[in-house]
This record gives C-alpha cells, structure tokens and sequence, in this order.
C-alpha cells in the first residue's frame, strides 16, 4: 500500500500541474485593441459592412478548443493512471514485493537481539564492576581490621614491655656502678651503631666487656645480693613477654624474618635467665651452669619499625574520603 501511494503521488504531479495550467488558459480573456483611425486616403465604401465591434471590448475565444484542451488532460489523466495501476500490479507481484515485510521483520527481530545483547552486556559489566568495588572494600576492610589487631594485640604490648624492662635495666646498671665503680664503668660502646654510652664490666685495667647480665647473675650472687630482687623484676617482667610472643606470634609481619629470629632468641634467653637467677640465688659460690644466650638487643628497633609501618598504613586508610562513606 505504501508503494501505491507513492507511485499515485508521483504520476499525478506532473498531471495536476497541466489541469491547473489549462485553467488559467480558459480565465484569461483576449483583448484587442481599439480601432485605428482610418487612414485618410481610404474612402469610405458604403457597400462594406464594417462588423460590430465595440472599441475596448473583449472577444470571446473559440469554445471548442477549451474543450478539446480539457478532453485531452482527462484523457491523458486516465491513461497515466492506468499505466501507474498496472506499474503497481507488476511489482506488487514480483517476488521482492512478497519478501519485504519477512525482511522488514527479520530486521527488526536482528536489531531487537543485537539491543538486548548490548544491554545484558551493559549491565553484566556494570555488576562486575560494583562486585568487584565491593570485594576490593571487604578485602581492605578486613585488612585494616588484621592490621589493627597486629597493632593492638601484638607490636603494641610487646613495644611497652621491652620499654619496661630496659628500664629496669637501666636501674640495675646504675645501682651497680654506685655499688663498685671499679668493676662497672659507663664508656661510649664503640660497637653500637648509636655510638651510645653503656655499663662495662672492668675484669681488669686493660680487659673489659660489655655488660651483660646473664654473664654477670654468678658474680652478682656472690658480691651484689641486694640487686637480685631488681633481675627478678626484669624476669617477670620477660615472662610476660614470653607468653606473648606464644600466644600472638601470628600477628607478626611474615616479612620481617629477622624479628621472628629475635623472639625465638629472647625466649632462649629468658629460660637461660631464669636458669641463672636460680643458681644466683642458691647459696653456692660457683655457677653449676653457665649461660651465654645473651638479650638480643636489635629486638626493640625492629618491633619499633613494624608498628611504625603498621600505624601509617592504618591512618592512610582511615583519611580516604571512599572510607568514610564520602563520593568523589
């Protein structure tokens, strides 16, 4: 039907245009103009009849040639509209003609999926992304809270015992040099990378050692009783960073190896300790056992910079706007 209007609108055009034309060929009158004057030298004739014509008039035009102009456009007009009829019928009958609305529905069934599968794939992709936003959140979120606990459970505790017992320590040491200065000197430790001053144990003028106490409980027994109850502070005191490190080992940085060797040593060194309090106390003058698992002194500085780290990366956290429920 949409190709027979079509070929209708296109035939009757050029017809439309000529009916029009011929319409205004009827309307438009002929004018002749008004009598010459009569030349001078031409006398009149009675014997012509000049016709009666009316200066300024206009004359009819001939009527049957309006008529046969009009039959012929009509005529013209049906023939055209045949020729088109049968134009129409031609292709209507064609095979193409019969295909156009199967086509015209497989397109629309074609661009009808290729909609849906751009669609689907718009919203699977924007799912994954929020999934993934989503898991990304959880996995920091937990990660913040394990490092908390690293934080608060383990590198915190343990940073404030092994403050505490260098303090007491560091009691120790000054209540042995006030006791015998000659055995126990304060000297800049030269194999200390902070070149800091620490107690030496004088065996003579031209032998000494840096202090430590696990070599130095048999000496202190006999000599130096009174400072006994002061390494029984510092015991307990490791005793409770033993059961720490038992306890809470877990929370330790698996990267940091080297801190993992240091709290394997201290425990050795607390059981040596321990072991050398016992004999110190006893009322023999010579140590059944000798100790050497000496404090290990770098223990401090690397617990020191793993909850440094740890703090960081908790505040770093903690001041992104995405944390705190805040959009971009």
């Amino acid at each position: 039907m949409l190709l027979r209007t079509l070929f209708l609108l296109l035939a009757l055009s050029p017809l439309t245009a000529t009916i029009n034309a011929g319409e205004l060929s009827k309307t438009e009158p002929s004018i002749t103009p008004p009598a010459d004057v009569q030349q001078e030298t031409e006398p009149e004739s009675p014997a012509k009849t000049i016709p009666n014509k009316q200066e300024g008039k206009f004359t009819e035009t001939p009527i049957h040639s309006l008529t046969d102009s009009k039959q012929t456009s009509i005529n013209d007009i049906s023939a055209s509209i045949e020729e088109l009829k049968r134009t129409i019928e031609h292709y209507e009958n064609a095979w193409i003609s019969k295909l156009t609305p199967a086509l015209f529905g497989l397109l629309g069934v074609l661009s009808g999926g290729l909609i849906s599968v751009l669609l689907h794939r718009q919203r699977i992709s924007h799912e994954l992304r929020e999934r993934n936003a989503k898991y990304s959140f959880e996995i920091q979120q937990q990660l913040y809270t394990y490092r908390n606990k690293q934080l608060n459970e383990f590198y915190g505790p343990l940073l404030v015992l092994l403050t505490q017992s260098k303090e007491l320590s560091m009691q120790l040491h000054r209540q042995l040099e006030k006791w015998d200065n000659v055995r126990y000197r304060y000297e800049v430790d030269k194999t200390s990378p902070e070149a800091k001053s620490s107690l030496f144990v004088y065996h003579s003028e031209t032998e000494q050692d840096a202090f430590r106490l696990i070599e130095e409980l048999p000496h202190i027994g006999v000599s130096h009783k009174e400072a006994l109850p002061q390494v029984k502070e510092i015991i307990r005191t490791g005793i409770r960073m033993a059961k720490l490190i038992e306890e809470k080992s877990g929370l330790v940085d698996p990267k940091n190896i080297e801190l993992s060797g240091c709290l394997g040593r201290y425990l050795a060194h607390l059981t040596a300790l321990k072991d050398a309090y016992k004999q110190a106390k006893s009322s023999n003058s010579e140590p059944q056992r000798l100790h050497n698992a000496v404090f290990p002194r770098e223990i401090q500085n690397l617990t020191r910079l793993d909850y440094d780290s740890l703090r960081k990366k908790i505040e770093a956290w903690e001041q992104e706007p995405s944390r705190l429920g805040a959009t971009p």
